[in-house]
């Protein structure tokens, strides 16, 4: 290997190409900024899927729980509070 000169150099960063949307999909190129859009859609989305699918595990969960209270606690029968119906309440 030779020592490089200058005109070697200023060839070498002469003959680099700035980076440009054409190295990505067309529908990339055609759209600049649609890119960060588009996938920060489907991160949004994939976040409230997720959100729905949590909820709906954890209310199981808590009924379960209840459930499961009631069975082995309560052996099946309402709770003393869960005697009275809403005729026999007052207003205050």
């Amino acid at each position: 290997m030779g020592k490089r000169n200058d005109t070697d150099m200023k060839t070498k960063k002469a003959s680099k190409r700035p980076k440009t949307t054409s190295r990505l999909p067309a529908i990339v190129a055609a759209r600049p900024g649609a890119l960060f859009q588009d996938v920060a859609g489907l991160i949004i989305a994939a976040k409230e899927h997720a959100a729905v699918a949590v909820n709906a595990e954890l209310s199981m969960l808590y009924w379960n729980v209840g459930n499961r209270i009631n069975k082995e606690v309560l052996g099946d029968k309402r709770a003393e509070y869960g005697k009275r119906s809403s005729k026999d309440w007052r207003p205050c």
